[in-house]
């Protein structure tokens, strides 16, 4: 690759990272532990920019320069696992259990010196030379070997860190009325989509393009150089997590809830539960007689938590009522009603004196956005569509 076009890549990517360093660095209200694991994050994609100025009349002086970037491909996973583990207020303690995440990358990395050394794939293989100083049988095939499990680890990562979100956000459903953390999980579910894709990519390209018995003719490699393709998802890649990591916040969650998920199967059915069909259609009753009564469902910071001790119901026994009694979970149960007050202030014409938002706020939403997507997601209308179909009726 032409030297003009490493040092363009790697000004760029360089200069995205100090970027978000400096921004990261000027956030005090973020937390240690995230601001360590964005600062890890940004330092670790920006490895192979510096491959790219590294010639062999510099001298490497800084150890971490020579570093592969098939094998920092097993860091990018750890670190974002961690970052977002933290972000979700998950975070993992304890040295060992960090450590065991980049086990793989300390195996990969010194088995490398052992192997490397002592297989020349073009000659000891295939038995053909080197070609204008490119091997016939591409990369050392260590590399191979490694670009795969490196290309493994990214996509398990992905897909962990993806199952994580999606699952976390069902709970919240189960234990929150209102969705304030929306902004931040959404954010998360990108990162790891993009991360999921942009390497997949990247790693694609690197096998397809780089020469090979196997896979395109040299002058067809030489066009397109592998580490053009591999560094655009990391430039990318380094952008986009510079940008929006330092606005994001540690999810703040009830106590309870990781205790109450713990009490419920993966097939949805409570364990210990010794609740008669009798009883829970009573407490069903008491419960609907209580929200009815009470309109608790106004606060619009109500939780599981807080309707529990409020009906004298018991944590776990409530969230079986909702999910078995009822079929309905937390965060749908309570809106339901929330929009139910809402229409009742509109066939008595509040609106005329106060918006639909101030409407929406009485009603006990925290913000337009949730309650739009509550009233979507229920009606199917648009607040405006709604108040005009009662108009009508």
């Amino acid at each position: 690759m032409p030297i003009s076009l490493k040092l363009t890549q790697a000004i760029i990517g360089i200069s995205w990272a100090v970027m978000g360093i400096i921004y990261l660095c000027q956030k005090e209200r973020l937390e240690h532990t995230i601001k360590f694991y964005s600062l890890a994050l940004i330092i670790t994609f920006t490895l192979p920019m510096l491959q790219l100025v590294r010639e062999e009349s510099i001298p490497s002086l800084l150890f971490f320069m020579n570093f592969e970037s098939h094998n920092i491909a097993f860091l990018y996973g750890p670190f974002l696992y961690l970052y977002v583990k933290n972000i979700l207020n998950e975070p993992i303690k304890g040295f060992k259990k960090v450590g065991i995440h980049f086990i793989p990358f300390v195996i990969f990395y010194i088995s490398e010196f052992f192997l490397k050394a002592h297989v020349n794939f073009s000659e000891d293989v295939l038995g053909q030379p080197p070609v204008n100083g490119i091997s016939m049988g591409g990369e050392n095939p260590i590399v191979y070997i490694h670009s795969a499990f490196g290309a493994v680890s990214v996509l398990v990562y992905g897909i962990v860190i993806y199952k994580r979100i999606v699952k976390y956000r069902k709970t919240v459903d189960q234990f929150f009325s209102s969705h304030e953390n929306d902004v931040t999980l959404s954010w998360l579910k990108k990162l790891a989509l993009g991360y999921i894709v942009l390497f997949g990519l990247s790693f694609a390209a690197l096998f397809i393009l780089t020469p090979s018995v196997l896979t395109l003719p040299l002058a067809v490699a030489q066009r397109v150089p592998p580490q053009l393709i591999t560094n655009i998802p990391l430039s990318l890649f380094i952008l986009y997590f510079s940008l929006n990591s330092a606005g994001q916040k540690i999810i703040v969650t009830d106590s309870s809830a990781e205790k109450t998920t713990s009490d419920t199967s993966s097939s949805g059915k409570y364990k210990k539960s010794i609740i008669t069909d009798e009883e829970m259609e009573k407490l069903t009753q008491k419960l609907q007689k209580f929200m009815e009564s009470s309109k608790i469902y106004l606060d619009s910071d109500l939780t599981l938590e807080k309707l529990a001790k409020e009906t004298g119901i018991t944590r776990h026994i409530l969230s079986q009522v909702l999910n078995e009694g009822l079929h309905v979970a937390f965060y749908t149960f309570i809106n339901r009603l929330r929009i139910a007050e809402f229409e009742e202030l509109v066939r008595a014409k509040k609106y005329q004196s106060l918006s639909i938002m101030g409407l929406a706020f009485e009603c006990g939403f925290r913000s337009s956005s949730s309650f739009y997507s509550a009233l979507k997601k229920e009606k199917g209308k648009t607040p405006k569509q709604l108040i005009k179909d009662i108009e009508a009726a």
